[in-house]
């Protein structure tokens, strides 16, 4: 896989999650975990904010959770900065922006850990 084919994949799985819906524009928000993804998808049509299906079909949401961890593995490899997840939005002229986020969802959480652990 390479950049292009992962954006391709990503895409794919949001206008299938759209499927009839009239939109502006796609978007999409993945968290990369260290095994597994959590994401949430909305259309934005002439209305607003609209929810999209839960899923794709099995082998476009496969193919776009491939996407993702090879995102996540290639910048990490190629800038040395971890990602832990994007917002990719595709437009309706299929034009798309996609914002890295490499702030640790985790911190938190490893705080409080952290924290309990010390008394």
């Amino acid at each position: 896989m390479n950049t292009e084919e992962a954006y391709k994949y990503i895409a794919q799985e949001l206008v299938e999650r759209a499927d009839s819906l009239p939109w502006a524009s796609l978007v999409g928000e993945t968290i990369v975990y260290n095994n597994g993804l959590s994401s949430e998808c909305w259309a934005v049509t002439a209305a607003g904010r609209a929810q999209t299906r839960i899923a794709a079909s099995p082998t476009v949401s496969k193919n776009a959770s491939d996407a993702a961890f090879f995102l996540r593995d290639d910048l990490l490899k190629t800038t040395g900065h971890l990602c832990y997840g994007f917002t990719f939005t595709l437009f309706e002229d299929g034009k798309f922006d996609i914002q890295y986020r490499y702030d640790n969802p985790y911190k938190e959480l490893e705080e409080k850990m952290a924290a309990e652990q010390r008394g």
